[in-house]
């Protein structure tokens, strides 16, 4: 913090002037140590080691809408966009993914049959699916709800490392996991009362 001379009311204009330069020469130095930190004209903060707060919010406008990118407080850290962790993630609590009711669609228990996996890890299906291109990496659960069997099949864009999946029974299940390249595929991980061939 600048360290300011105090120029006293009995103090007269012309002997006061070296004081007044002074404190302007301090209160100078102290914007530009602010301002080698934190840029005004490119809006960027840069060099500092660490910063103590109780909450964290950033945003950015994409397509002229404010995006949350990340909002962290003292019970949560919420990413508002894809999130990439170059290093081993230790998970110490539970892993929670979302599900979605119907085959996909809107969520509503909509009866679509080539579902969006983008936004959830489970579907609940009671009707066929075929499965649509994924990330790379990417993995989905498919739960039947139908007590007359569902069928898993790939797609034109997106095979399955199988000739055919069947889901015969309420709560038969299957795990698949994405890999894209020259022939994107969705590889079997794991299965439950399902019959592959």
């Amino acid at each position: 913090m600048a360290n300011i001379t105090e120029i006293l009311g009995t103090d007269s204009l012309s002997s006061s002037r070296l004081t007044i330069n002074s404190n302007f020469t301090v209160v100078n130095d102290e914007i530009a140590d602010i301002t080698a930190l934190i840029d005004p004209t490119t809006a960027t903060i840069a060099g500092i080691d660490s910063i103590t707060a109780e909450s964290l919010t950033l945003t950015t406008i994409i397509s002229q809408s404010q995006t949350q990118l990340l909002a962290v407080d003292s019970s949560v850290a919420d990413f508002g966009v894809a999130t990439n962790f170059n290093e081993e993630v230790d998970l110490k609590k539970a892993v929670l993914m979302s599900g979605k009711l119907g085959a996909g669609g809107s969520g509503n228990g909509s009866q679509s049959t080539t579902p969006s996996f983008a936004a959830v890890s489970t579907f609940f299906a009671d009707v066929n699916i075929t499965l649509p291109v994924g990330s790379d990496g990417q993995v989905v659960t498919i739960i039947s709800t139908n007590s007359s069997g569902v069928a898993v099949a790939g797609s034109a864009n997106a095979a399955i490392g199988a000739t055919s999946i069947s889901l015969p029974n309420v709560n038969s299940s299957v795990t698949l996991k994405f890999f894209a390249g020259a022939n994107p595929t969705w590889y079997i991980i794991a299965a439950y009362d399902a019959t592959i061939s």
